[in-house]
């Protein structure tokens, strides 16, 4: 009896007519019934395409200067996820996955990549696959299981820029200071 008396305390509507226009289950104009709209329509994608000068499609990875960034040179199966990622870590790469450095992998096509990193109270994995292209991932030999790039490169991997062939700049950089 408690139920009833809920009931009629809390009465809710009840709607009729099915999926009529203006219920919210309408397609979108422009977009044939059954169909899905493309991503790139929906105004939060457009906001995330834009970069801050206003450029479509330019973007910087800001990374604190504690941050390394190692990439695992041999392809790896990208069914994997948080569980198998920090597996290679430790055991391919032997690094420590709960420093918060980015570890980079890749797939035999190079046509998917894999960011795992330990942000404060877990691990996050950033997947990228792309519809066309590859990426330019530097695959070695076995006798060296990581390579550390900067963040500036990562950034130029995942733009498409193949590393072997950019040249790289004189710039100064500052030696290091032994304490006295």
């Amino acid at each position: 009896m408690a139920w009833e008396a809920a009931e009629t305390e809390h009465p809710r509507r009840l709607r009729t007519g099915g999926d009529k226009a203006g219920s919210g289950n309408a397609t979108a104009p422009g977009v044939a019934a059954g169909q899905r709209r493309p991503a790139s329509d929906s105004v939060r994608c457009r906001d995330t395409q834009v970069g801050a000068d206003g450029a479509a499609g330019t973007s910087v990875i800001h990374l604190p200067a504690s941050v390394r960034v190692y990439l695992c040179i041999s392809p790896c199966d990208m069914r994997r996820s948080f569980d198998g990622l920090h597996a290679l870590v430790t055991g391919t790469m032997k690094l420590d996955a709960f420093a918060g450095h980015l570890f980079v992998f890749a797939n035999r096509r190079k046509d998917r990549v894999k960011i795992l990193y330990w942000d404060r109270d877990g691990f996050a994995v950033w997947a990228k696959r792309l519809e066309e292209g590859t990426y330019a991932m530097p695959f070695g030999t076995e006798d060296e299981a990581q390579r550390e790039v900067t963040a500036q490169e990562l950034g130029a991997l995942l733009s498409g820029i193949d590393l072997s062939t950019a040249k790289r700049r004189k710039r100064y950089r500052r030696g290091s200071v032994e304490a006295a």
